[in-house]
Formats: structure tokens, C-alpha cells, sequence
């Protein structure tokens, strides 16, 4: 076996990361059943709308960049290499950025009419943009702590972000009632202080030049990813687009808040995501069979941890939509409707998380195209299925589309991923979590008592300490011996 340096673990990482994403957007979770009483199902359509229009136009602002960025910041080696990388992104990216914003101001009357049918929501239309413009850049400026591996410092800077952005919330939405305005302006003021406390990435690592080279070998680098991006986010957001275009704004507020239930498992989706391509990138110097056995332990504990997430939220969120404070529904009844996809849509993500771990194959041959193939397979899937499907069958349709979207796209980066990058599953353990998981569910849902329910949580817990997946090595995937 060759001699490396041990990679740290990516299950550190991920601990610390969704450490961060459960503060962060567990608050957001927080904010739900806020919003069900304080915004109507018509306006969280149109706030949902507003919110995937944008994210669109992120994502072709951003040209692919965020995953090129993430790449080769982890992979320099020395400073003035990260300063040339960072500062051809952001120079770029902040262009883009100020004649985008431009655009979207001279026409935002249109794009109003456009995307409600009314040319009432302009400032909705603007405050949206907006929030997404200084987001991206506080992405920017945080994820350098990401590619340093320094996951502590970057999850108590976002962690003071989140913080403010849910009290700003509160204080604009349930005191000042401006709505879904409040959303988007919390938004911006929060990503305003991330940049703020992210600063010393800037300071260290931004200089006004611009290497032409450099640019245009990651401009070319990141294309597939861009298009690859777009169609991606499509497959999250489009879904709204089609909702309001076929049913109307209330039915999008209804999938749209069901949604944002569902990626409560995203968290841990995410989490993942911000460490396995770093993590991914330094196990180069591992022996081929040591390193097929690691990522294999890896996707064991990726199963087992989806499951059991999965699991916690179908089982328990019936209670959930009937819990009572003083006789009050915690989530407002004009909701309850949307529990109907939360399991569906938590499915789909469970595929774009193999994706994510099937990612690094295309880094690795530099063959980025093959994620544009992935997303566009999903995205090109999910709106025939939307168009089809929602005029049938409603949200659930939708839910359904997103589903079977990303499960084309996982199974087209796992074909290419099977020819580069050698995974030795662990086969037993993986066929004994999911019957177990099945059986669990089936149990749980035509029982239907909360007792039962977390009894059952209780055993695929003891399920786990049986195989190993907790205890001392849960955040430590480097023995070769036990899992």
C-alpha cells in the first residue's frame, strides 16, 4: 500500500456542516408554521414563483462557477495560485452580476407581468433579485472556508447569518406585516453580515487582476457545469412555473411549503455535498483497493443515515400538521394539503444525493459534460412529466416528476461513474438497512400511533449501533478494519 497523509474525514465535515445547516435552515423550518399564519397560500405561490424566476437567473449568472470554485481552490497549493483562482471568479462573476441587475431593472415591469400575470409585483420581482445577487456573493466569500476544510469557521459565521435572518423575519413579517417583501429583505440584510464576517477571505485572497489564460480555461472548464446547473435547478423549481401556469398561485403555495418541509433531509444533503468533492479530491494517494473499500463504506452510512432521516419525518409529520399550542394549529390548516408530497419529493432528493456522490467521476477525467448529460436527462424529464402529469394528478404530480427526474439522472452519472472509480459496496449491510427501512415505514403508516411510530425509530436506531454506524468511528470512515 502506498504511503499518503490521511485525508480528514468527510463525515467530520459533513458533522460540522450539518451542524450548521440544521441551525441555519432548521430555522427556516422554524419559520414555516410563522408564515402559515402570517402569509396566504396565494402569496407563497407567488413567493415560491418569484423565488425559482431568480434562481434561473443565478444560476446563469453564476456560469458554473461554484463547483469549478470549490474544485480548484481545494486543489492549490499555494496562496498566490488561490488569489489568481478566487479573483478571476469573483471579478467575473461581479460583472455579470452588475449588468444582470441593470437588465433586471429596465425590465422589470415585464418581468413582472410575466411571471404573476401582474404588474403589481415589481418590487416583490426586485427585492427577489436582489436577495440572490448578495447571496451569491456571501457564497463566495464563506465557501473559502470550505475549501480550507475549515468547517468550524465557516459553520459559526453562517450559523450568525442564519440567526439574524430568522429574527429579522419575525420582526418584518409578524410586527412590521410587510409579507413576503420581509423574506426577501431579511435575505439580503443577513447575507450582508455573512459577507461582512467572511471578510478576511476577501482581504487575503481578492486582488483586482484578471489572468485572461486562467479565465478562459475555467470559462471553458465550467460550461457543461453551467448547463448542467440550469438544467438541475429546473428540475427543483420549474415545478412552480407549472403549478401556477396550470392550476393557480395557491396551489403552488401549498406544494412550495410541503417542499420546504421535505428539505429538512436536503440539510444533510448539503451538508454532504460541501465536503465529499474536497474530501473526494485528497484521497488520490489512497491504494486503489483501500480507497474502493472507504467510499464504500461511505455510501453504507449515506444509506443508513437517509433512511433513518426519511423515516423520522414520513412517520412523524401527521402529528406534525395536528399539533395544538392553546388550541391552535402550529401550521396553519390551509396547509395541510401539502403533506401529501413531503415523502415523494424527500424520495427524489434521495437520488439527487446519489448523484452527488457519484459527482467526482467527471472532475476526475475532466469530462465535466457528463453532468450537463445527468441534469439534462433529469430536467428534460421532469418538464415533460410536469406538463403531463400536473393536469391529471395535481401537486402530486409534480412531486412524482421531481422523483423520477432525478432518479434518470443518478442512474446516468452512476453508469459513468462505475467505469471510473472503483466502489466496493458493502452489499449485506445494504440489503438488511433497506428491508428493515421498508418494513419500518409499512408498520408505522397503517399503525399509525406515535408511540409505535418512535419505538420503531428507536429500533432502526438499534439497527445501527448493531452495524457499527454509530459510536466512536461515526465520524471517522478511515479504518480499514470496522465500519
Amino acid at each position: 500500500m502506498a504511503s499518503f497523509e490521511k485525508p480528514s474525514s468527510v463525515f467530520k465535515h459533513t458533522f460540522f456542516y450539518s451542524a450548521g445547516n440544521l441551525l441555519s435552515r432548521g430555522l427556516n423550518f422554524l419559520l414555516l408554521p410563522f408564515y402559515s399564519h402570517f402569509i396566504t397560500t396565494n402569496d407563497f405561490g407567488i413567493y415560491s414563483v418569484i423565488i425559482s424566476a431568480v434562481t434561473i437567473l443565478s444560476t446563469v449568472i453564476n456560469l458554473g462557477f461554484p463547483s469549478i470554485f470549490i474544485k480548484n481552490l481545494s486543489e492549490a497549493e499555494t496562496d498566490e495560485e488561490r488569489k489568481r483562482i478566487f479573483s478571476n471568479i469573483f471579478l467575473l462573476i461581479l460583472s455579470i452580476s452588475v449588468i444582470s441587475f441593470l437588465i433586471v431593472l429596465i425590465f422589470i415591469k415585464p418581468l413582472s407581468k410575466f411571471l404573476i400575470g401582474n404588474e403589481n409585483y415589481q418590487l416583490e420581482v426586485f427585492l427577489g433579485f436582489l436577495s440572490i445577487l448578495i447571496y451569491n456573493f456571501s457564497y463566495y466569500t464563506a465557501s473559502i472556508y470550505i475549501t480550507q476544510e475549515a468547517s468550524r469557521k465557516y459553520v459559526s459565521k453562517t450559523a450568525i447569518s442564519a440567526v439574524l435572518n430568522f429574527v429579522l423575519n419575525l420582526i418584518f413579517i409578524g410586527y412590521l406585516r410587510t409579507g413576503i417583501n420581509g423574506i426577501f429583505i431579511s435575505q439580503i440584510l443577513s447575507s450582508v453580515v455573512l459577507i461582512y464576517l467572511s471578510k478576511d477571505g476577501l482581504e487575503n485572497y481578492f486582488e483586482f487582476m484578471l489572468d485572461r489564460a486562467l479565465t478562459k480555461q475555467l470559462t471553458i472548464l465550467s460550461l457543461p457545469l453551467f448547463f448542467s446547473g440550469l438544467f438541475s435547478i429546473l428540475v427543483e423549481v420549474i415545478d412552480r412555473i407549472f403549478i401556477v401556469k396550470i392550476l393557480d398561485e395557491s396551489s403552488a403555495g401549498i406544494y412550495s411549503f410541503g417542499y420546504r418541509i421535505a428539505l429538512i433531509y436536503n440539510l444533510f444533503i448539503l451538508s454532504f455535498k460541501s465536503s465529499w468533492i474536497p474530501h473526494f479530491m485528497r484521497l488520490k494517494n489512497l491504494d486503489e483497493d483501500e480507497r474502493s473499500k472507504h467510499i464504500g463504506r461511505i455510501f453504507t452510512k449515506l444509506i443508513y443515515i437517509s433512511a433513518l432521516i426519511i423515516l423520522m419525518i414520513s412517520l412523524f409529520i401527521d402529528e406534525l400538521f395536528k399539533f395544538k399550542i392553546f388550541g391552535v394549529n402550529i401550521i396553519s390548516t390551509q396547509y395541510q394539503a401539502s403533506s401529501e408530497i413531503i415523502l415523494i419529493v424527500m424520495l427524489g432528493y434521495f437520488f439527487s444525493l446519489m448523484m452527488t456522490f457519484y459527482s467526482p467521476a467527471p472532475y476526475l477525467t475532466n469530462q465535466t459534460i457528463h453532468f450537463l448529460f445527468a441534469d439534462m436527462i433529469a430536467a428534460l424529464t421532469n418538464i415533460g412529466l410536469n406538463f403531463i402529469l400536473i393536469k391529471t394528478y395535481g401537486i402530486i404530480g409534480a412531486a412524482y416528476s421531481t422523483l423520477i427526474a432525478f432518479f434518470f439522472g443518478s442512474v446516468y452519472l452512476f453508469v459513468y461513474s462505475s467505469r471510473v472509480v472503483k466502489v466496493k459496496y458493502e452489499i449485506k449491510k445494504l440489503i438488511l438497512v433497506f428491508l428493515i427501512s421498508v418494513i419500518i415505514y409499512l408498520i408505522g403508516k397503517n399503525v399509525n400511533n406515535l408511540f409505535t411510530e418512535l419505538t420503531l425509530i428507536v429500533f432502526l436506531i438499534l439497527v445501527g449501533l448493531r452495524l457499527n454506524l454509530f459510536g466512536k468511528n461515526f465520524l471517522n470512515v478511515n479504518q480499514n478494519n470496522k465500519f
